[in-house]
């Protein structure tokens, strides 16, 4: 009898750092499995009570983390003073090449297939 065994892949769940720029020059930073799906929380005003106040006007910077533990280190890290200003001057300098790097990261939206939620409503 020959049998093929398939390999399982574990695959590790990827975390995001990112960086919006809010409507008053502020800067927001958070943490994310899913970019696509925060970054349109946080458009909607469900994303946190920052962004609600304070319109965001463009993510600007993401950062691929390997784990929950490792993307919140590194969100503390860019929260501190220097993580600003690290943000900050990416912001000045060079947005356009911050920003093509979040787009490609956010086309995924694209490729992603909708999700399909089941009818938990039962119709009398």
């Amino acid at each position: 009898m020959n049998q093929t065994k398939k390999k399982s892949v574990s695959r590790k769940p990827v975390w995001y750092v990112y960086a919006i720029e809010c409507n008053n020059t502020s800067v927001y930073i958070g943490q994310t499995r899913n970019l696509v799906q925060r970054w349109e929380q946080h458009c909607k005003g469900k994303g946190a009570r920052w962004t609600r106040k304070y319109k965001p006007v463009k993510m600007f910077y993401a950062e691929k983390c390997s784990s929950f533990k490792q993307a919140w280190k590194r969100e503390r890290e860019l929260k501190k003073t220097k993580g600003r200003s690290y943000l900050k001057k990416i912001l000045i300098e060079s947005p356009d090449k911050a920003v093509h790097h979040v787009d490609n990261l956010l086309i995924q939206k694209n490729t992603l297939k909708p999700r399909t939620t089941r009818n938990t409503r039962k119709n009398f």
